[in-house]
This record gives C-alpha cells, sequence and structure tokens, in this order.
C-alpha cells in the first residue's frame, strides 16, 4: 500500500498516547530495474525473499524469451514472498516471454493481502505443474494480490 502524497494527519502512538501529527510526503519515487536475462530476473523477484523491490518498483524486462539456467532442477522458474511493485516487458506487450519449457511451473506467488504485484505484457509459455500441484504458468497463494494486464498463458 502506498501512502499518500501531500500533507495528511496520521496518528502517532507514543508515552501510552495517541497523538495526530501532520506530516508530508512529496513523493515516492519507484526503481526501475532493468532486466535482460534469466538470472537478473530471479535476482530481482526471488532472491533472498524479494528485499530488492519494494512498493511501486519496477522490474523491466527486456524484450526475449526467458528459460532456466541455474533453475534447471527448480520445480517453479521464480517464486515471490509478500512482493511489491511490477514486472513490465519494457517493449509492449508480449514480446517478453517467460518459458517453462514444459517441465516447472513459471511463477509461483506467496503473498499476503496487503502485497500486491502487477504484471503487465508478459507471456506466459509451456509452464506445467508438478506432482498433484496447480498452476503451470501462475501458482497464486496465501491471499496474494496480483493484478495481470496484457498478458496470455499458452500451453500452460
Amino acid at each position: 500500500m502506498t501512502p499518500p502524497t501531500g500533507t495528511n494527519t496520521w496518528k502517532i502512538y507514543c508515552d501510552n498516547s495517541w497523538t495526530d501529527v501532520p506530516i508530508t510526503i512529496t513523493a515516492i519515487t519507484p526503481t526501475d530495474r532493468p532486466i535482460d536475462n534469466q538470472q537478473q530476473l530471479y535476482d530481482t523477484i526471488s532472491k533472498d525473499g524479494n528485499t530488492k523491490m519494494t512498493n511501486g518498483d519496477r522490474a523491466l524486462l527486456a524484450p526475449g524469451t526467458y528459460v532456466c539456467g541455474t533453475c534447471a532442477s527448480s520445480i517453479s522458474m521464480f517464486w515471490t514472498l509478500n512482493l511489491f511493485g511490477s514486472i513490465i516487458c519494457a517493449d509492449g506487450i508480449q514480446t517478453c516471454i517467460l518459458d517453462g519449457q514444459g517441465t516447472r511451473r513459471i511463477l509461483y506467488i506467496d503473498g499476503t493481502d496487503v502485497s500486491k504485484l502487477t504484471i503487465k505484457g508478459i507471456r506466459f509459455h509451456r509452464g506445467t505443474r508438478t506432482g498433484t500441484s496447480s498452476g503451470g504458468g501462475i501458482y497464486m497463494r496465501n491471499s496474494a494480490k496480483v493484478t495481470l494486464e496484457f498478458c496470455a498463458l499458452t500451453s500452460c
């Protein structure tokens, strides 16, 4: 959740009492994170519990097909935990392809009802579920909030 910009009254709890305090937020500037390969995307959204992206940050994928390199033995190509921000194809609609190669799930999203992830212009291709699990292209659980815009799931 992004705090509102401008001057607003916030309640602050201090010394066992609530106090109204005017606080001014001038701007919240997201960080754009350029992504050129699968490892960079993994490092941005999956590695170390997603500590690199904060609310509003955007992973901007260069056009191309992203396949597993170091994740070859993994059930999922990418996983997220309470990730805020966006994963966006920088060049338009569906020129960025996340390819599970028919052997793994592409994106596993674990969240809460307050975390929100937006995915825009990505094609999820050849994702597959393993064993009795669900979600070959995208699997969401624990109240994960995800907005998909101009995405496609093909052969999943």
